[in-house]
């Protein structure tokens, strides 16, 4: 990208801070001295997973475990479960379901 001399000035310009103005880089809980807290809180809260407790949970025991919701629960009656049968990816691709489970009725 090219710019003219002006254009070039006019834009490192906006990045000086006016007098008696001072850069804070670091402050509050992103500062480096609060991060080690800040993961401590972060594991109590339940946001962050201690190395000991990460385990390859699929988002549907994260939900009913965190959340206390079931995710397979039929929305309707409350008593039923519900089956993937198709699933699309992005752009509405389909993606191909190993073996859809048959159904009754």
């Amino acid at each position: 990208m090219t710019l003219e001399a002006k254009e070039f000035l006019r834009r490192f310009c906006m990045h000086i801070l006016p007098p008696k103005f001072m850069k804070i880089r670091h402050y509050g809980f992103l500062a480096a001295r609060v991060k080690q807290k800040l993961k401590i809180e972060q594991m109590k809260q339940g946001v962050l997973l201690s190395k000991e407790k990460k385990s390859n949970l699929n988002y549907k025991e994260i939900t009913k475990n965190q959340l206390g919701f079931d995710i397979d629960q039929c929305p309707c009656c409350k008593t039923g479960r519900m089956i993937t049968v198709l699933q699309f990816g992005a752009n509405a691709v389909l993606v191909n379901m190993p073996n859809p489970p048959p159904i009754t009725i």
